[in-house]
């Protein structure tokens, strides 16, 4: 394992639809093509159960010795499941996983949860940026480190690719820029990287 498999998205978007629009229309893409992606929203009543730590930890468990090679989990709104952290911790120390959990900001980390895994998890605040009265879909930032993120679909138009890239336009500062696709074509130009979205996130 890696000394850090477990990935805190904190949300401090404005537009909370947009986030789980896309985080959910992403991850059920990539179900459809990679068995060794697991994916729960728990503020989908499918999942209602799961919000007691045990029967996350049981139903995860389950579906991890399925998988050959290493899991992926992602767990969207993971606050709504008192005393997670368990189960997180049980998962990482048994099985060879890498854990990509969200929630909101003023829930996610309390000070408990910061003592529980203090040291062992990386910390990512994800909002939306603006460039010129243009949006850009997400802004990451993990201490001094800072990337933008373009994420569509697919680049099937000009129309759609110059959208998608022109929206950088003027930003001047040199951190990383991605749009990020389920094209398996590099479509990367002017700096900006283009990115198939499943090798995006199965890349450390």
């Amino acid at each position: 394992m890696t000394s850090i498999d477990v990935f805190v998205v904190i949300n401090i978007l404005s537009n909370r639809s947009k986030w789980t629009f896309i985080f959910y229309k992403v991850f059920k893409l990539i179900l459809q093509s990679a068995a060794n992606f697991i994916y729960i929203n728990f503020e989908n009543l499918q999942y209602e159960t799961l919000v007691d730590y045990r029967k996350l930890n049981q139903e995860l468990v389950k579906r991890i010795e399925q998988i050959e090679g290493k899991a992926y989990l992602f767990l969207d709104e993971i606050q709504k499941v008192a005393f997670w952290e368990k189960t997180i911790n049980s998962l990482r120390a048994s099985y060879d996983c890498d854990t990509y959990l969200t929630g909101s900001n003023s829930q996610l980390l309390s000070g408990e949860l910061a003592t529980e895994i203090a040291g062992r998890y990386g910390e990512i605040k994800v909002s939306v940026g603006l460039n010129d009265k243009k949006e850009i879909d997400f802004v990451a930032q993990k201490g001094s480190d800072k990337r933008y993120y373009q994420v569509t679909y697919i680049l099937g138009s000009q129309a759609t690719i110059d959208r998608e890239f022109v929206a950088y336009d003027g930003i001047a500062d040199n951190y990383p820029k991605y749009v990020l696709s389920m094209d398996k074509f590099d479509m990367s130009r002017n700096g900006i990287i283009h990115q198939n979205i499943i090798d995006f996130l199965l890349q450390k």
